[in-house]
């Protein structure tokens, strides 16, 4: 590892010892050097990144100190560091860190970036008074509301119908267009919006309603042509279909059931209604113009996000001004302003002078701001500067222009490049599988600049071992017929999944041995349930909340019931829960009949009783009452169900007792949690 003042830039994939090499970068300019610890800045870019960084490096010098006093030299770097240094010496060094190691400035960007304003406080103009807040959450979730309600609902009829029919996916796209926002307001959206998208979108209706009558026209004559199981024949041969279109078009505006009416004239489903006999049929000039309409309507959320991100950015800044709140985020730009204002020369100096070196993990996440900063104060030469990242891992972000930060530092021509190149993480088979599938295409990682360079496993020094019964690829895909609707697809994979597994555990490989990687909580969920009912032990292990499990929706469901008392359909599907058990199948059963009666007067009697009750006593009263925790218990995975349920029910609880919460607020509260 070159220690020569100047930039060098190591890449490190996934399992090359990233984090070994960053430690040993420390404690080499420590022992050969002569860098105190107090004059070397580490960056990461979280909070669990810094706190295990301070430990390894802590474990690290403390390890190097009781090599030299029982004179075992293990560590590599002790050995090359005693061709400069005599271990009385080197053995000295290591104290002064470990001593000094609380003054070590191991910390996140915003963390650096407060102790740099503090260190210039006049000349920076950040307000004395201001109060800090991590996350603006609640003025983003405020802002958001009032951008769907004065854009949306209150811009045209037209669109009020077309947004309210999407809000979901729209009101998902705001708000991780303002999560991301918030931390990296200089990220570019792609791809960029047509322009004059919503006038566009309005012509489109427009023509797509005056061409009403000429559909029924047009398409009345292929009627018997068509196949009979398309959507679009069932929606002709519909007596509602065309009645419902000239009350859309007689409204000006259509419903959410009006899209799903137009999705039927579309492209595609006029090809799927295609028969043999009239296979090469052009789709209807008529079908072209409402085709069009309802492409255009799955661009409408991209559309909002870029209006919706000018907004956020104008009036997040003011709504911050009025309240003195600066967020952690601005500590950045605020900083950045200091060092390129008319003091910035003496700002750079005083700055550049608290330390002698400075490394920076994860630098692919680096955006235009924090590598200005970076690069203007540590980047010209004077400074040991190391930044270690890997450009591959950028792609899964959101921040889109933080790689052509990371293309732009590699060229700087004084810059040195080092790769790490074996992975020290996975089996030898794992690695070969990667290497195979990531060559197979020259642009595996869509940016022509990220190249990948194949990986070399670690050096094993004993012996292969003999196959196992379970021997496999490293890595094996498997393509499922595409067919069926999505939730069908998700369900194939599911049993697929638990088929793939339960073969494995009859060749001797135990659950606990093997983890299933979804992409969201729906497919966790999904696989859950499928391997729960084979018998096959799992959990979900994620950082999601509680507050997002099936515990969750069962606790919800008996609040409903609780509000709604008289409603016997309600009771019905909480019998189903897998609190209770019974199946629809024998809904009709004198057992079914039984414990209905039962659960509603216990649920009557529990409603009556409400405001002298808490949630939590009566809730594990039913449970024994109705023997729930014993078939919860024959669940692979009851303690964890268990666990849910009870730490929900003392949730509920508090918040019943807190703010005197009827039923259905306490379904509203914990929904909003």
């Amino acid at each position: 590892m070159n220690l020569s003042k100047g930039t060098t830039l190591i890449e490190a994939s996934a399992g090359s010892g990233k984090t070994y090499t960053l430690c040993r970068i420390v404690l080499r300019l420590i022992l050969i050097e002569n860098v105190s610890i107090d004059r070397i800045l580490a960056v990461t870019f979280t909070t669990a990144a810094t706190a295990e960084l301070k430990d390894r490096i802590r474990s690290l010098l403390q390890d190097c100190l009781v090599e030299i006093n029982k004179g075992e030299i293990k560590e590599d770097v002790l050995t090359e560091a005693q061709e400069h240094e005599s271990l009385a010496t080197l053995k000295q060094r290591l104290q002064l860190s470990l001593d000094a190691f609380d003054e070590a400035q191991i910390s996140t960007i915003h963390g650096f970036c407060k102790r740099a304003l503090d260190f210039i406080p006049l000349e920076s103009g950040m307000p004395f008074d201001a109060s800090f807040e991590q996350v603006e959450d609640d003025m983003i979730e405020r802002l958001r509301n009032e951008y769907i309600i004065s854009h949306i609902y209150d811009h045209s009829p037209l669109l009020a119908a077309l947004g309210l029919a999407n809000i979901t996916k729209i009101e998902e796209t705001l708000k991780e267009v303002g999560r991301q926002t918030a931390t990296h307001p200089y990220a570019e959206l792609r791809p960029k919006p047509q322009k004059h998208f919503i006038e566009s979108l309005t012509s489109l209706f427009v023509s797509t309603v005056e061409n009403i009558p000429k559909i029924k026209e047009t398409l009345d004559p292929l009627i018997p042509n068509f196949n009979k199981r398309s959507k679009l024949y069932k929606a002709l041969i519909d007596p509602t279909f065309y009645s419902s279109l000239e009350k859309m078009a007689a409204r000006g505006y259509p419903n959410k059931d009006d899209i799903n009416t137009l999705t039927t004239l579309s492209e595609d489903a006029f090809a799927k209604a295609l028969t043999k006999t009239i296979a090469h049929t052009d789709l209807p000039p008529v079908l072209e113009v409402c085709d069009r309409f309802i492409t255009s309507l799955t661009h409408l959320p991209h559309h909002f996000a870029h209006h919706y991100r000018s907004f956020l950015h104008d009036r997040l800044r003011t709504l911050k001004e009025l309240s003195g709140t600066i967020s952690f985020d601005d500590l950045l730009h605020i900083l950045n302003r200091a060092i390129n204002s008319e003091q910035s020369s003496t700002i750079q100096t005083d700055l550049g002078a608290l330390y002698d070196a400075v490394l920076i993990d994860e630098f692919q996440d680096t955006d235009p701001v924090q590598y200005n900063i970076l690069n203007t104060l540590f980047g010209q030469g004077d400074h040991h500067l190391y930044y270690i990242g890997d450009p591959k891992q950028a792609i899964y972000s959101f921040r889109g222009a933080d790689i052509q930060t990371y293309f732009q530092a590699t060229q700087i021509d004084s810059i040195r490049t080092q790769t790490l190149g074996t992975n020290y993480r996975s089996t030898p088979e794992m690695v070969a599988g990667s290497n195979a599938f990531f060559t197979l295409s020259e642009e595996s990682f869509v940016l022509d600049a990220i190249e990948f360079e194949a990986a070399t496993a670690k050096p094993t020094e004993t012996p292969p071992k003999a196959p196992s019964p379970h021997s496999a690829p490293g890595l094996r895909f498997e393509v499922l017929p595409p067919e069926g609707s999505k939730t069908g697809q998700r369900e194939e994979q599911s049993i697929a999944c638990k088929d793939d597994i339960l073969a494995l555990v009859s060749e001797g490989v135990t659950p606990k041995e093997m983890a299933v990687l979804v992409n969201n909580r729906f497919e966790a969920d999904l696989i859950y349930n499928i391997l729960s009912k084979t018998g096959i032990p799992c959990e979900i292990r994620s950082e999601r909340s509680i507050f997002q499990t099936q515990e969750m929706d069962t606790i919800c469901l008996l609040l409903t019931c609780l509000a709604r008392p008289a409603q016997a359909a309600l009771q019905k599907s909480l019998l189903g829960n897998a609190l209770f058990g019974l199946t629809w199948e024998g809904i009709d059963s004198p057992t079914f009949t039984e414990t209905h009666d039962r659960l509603s007067d216990f649920l009557y009697e529990w409603r009556k009783d409400w405001d002298q009750s808490l949630f939590t006593v009566t809730f594990q009263r039913m449970l024994r009452a109705f023997s729930c925790i014993d078939r919860l218990a024959e669940n692979a995975n009851f303690e964890r169900s268990y666990s849910s349920f009870l730490q929900l029910a003392e949730i509920a609880s508090d918040a019943q007792n807190e703010a005197n919460l009827s039923p259905q607020s306490l379904v509203n509260w914990l929904r909003r949690r």
